[in-house]
């Protein structure tokens, strides 16, 4: 099971998983702001984490959730999510993201913690003003 985050330049990130496992209740977590974790926390720690996606199973594949199995080499399937950071972007033009994998058996996917910077948060520049438009 691999996850990326990918900066889209316009204040958004696309999240992803790629499973090949049964494992339908995998997340990617992340963070923003100044207390977002600089290294992995214990894993179950997540507070303050936002869940971005979780992960898939092809159709008509046993899963965790409904089967109670858990089985590798399963064919690929992935989920995707394209995360917004406008709200946490205050005035810069960047937001740091800090984001990690959380679920069952962590032998299967790579629980370190991962960063990406979001770009192009700034606000548009105004052009003029609309009181010539309004006669102010």
């Amino acid at each position: 099971m691999t996850f990326t985050a990918t900066d889209n330049g316009d204040c958004t990130a696309t999240f992803e998983i790629v499973n090949t496992t049964s494992s339908d209740m995998n997340d990617v977590v992340y963070w923003t702001g100044p207390d977002r974790p600089t290294e992995a926390p214990a894993f179950g720690k997540d507070e303050g984490s936002e869940v971005a996606l979780t992960s898939t199973v092809e159709d008509g594949q046993p899963t965790w959730t409904g089967d109670k199995k858990y089985a590798r080499g399963y064919a690929p399937t992935t989920a995707t999510a394209n995360i917004d950071f406008t709200s946490v972007a205050g005035d810069g033009d960047t937001v740091e993201v800090a984001y990690r994998m959380t679920g069952l058996e962590r032998d299967d996917y790579d629980n370190t913690l991962k960063t990406v910077t979001v770009t192009g948060c700034a606000a548009p520049t105004s052009n003029g003003s609309l009181g010539s438009i309004f006669g102010s």
